[in-house]
């Protein structure tokens, strides 16, 4: 599960992330661009043109709003995917209350590699 969640970060999270601050940023571009347009079309009182020129702000405003929207779900979602990757990982090396986990196994009293390292020095002895 964890190497699914990395994946997907890199191949879904990392970028959505990247394209929307992307088009955060163009949107300040395409803004400084019609502001000149609007405002000679304010001074013509070209109604139907300022109509057209702030409706396509409005659109862009929107998909962008929809887009920071559904990148913080998306992240809420992976927040929580990593946290029960982090509870998952504790409880494989601590056990999950607190004994009998990966380190246990490698540690303890009747951990493996002690014994086989015990094993190994007895086969060396009898050579």
């Amino acid at each position: 599960v964890s190497r699914i969640n990395a994946n997907y970060w890199l191949d879904t999270a990392k970028p959505q992330i990247q394209k929307t601050a992307r088009n955060i940023v163009n949107y300040d571009e395409q803004f400084q661009n019609y502001y000149d347009t609007l405002v000679e079309t304010v001074q013509k009182k070209d109604k139907a043109g300022l109509k057209e020129g702030i409706n396509d702000l409005i659109t862009t405003i929107n998909t962008n709003s929809k887009e920071v929207t559904d990148v913080i779900k998306m992240l809420q979602d992976f927040k929580g995917k990593l946290y029960q990757n982090s509870t998952d990982f504790k409880n494989n090396v601590g056990g999950p209350d607190g004994k009998g986990g990966l380190t246990a196994i490698l540690a303890g009293q009747q951990a493996t590699i002690p014994q086989l390292q015990a094993e190994i020095e007895q086969l060396r002895s009898t050579q």
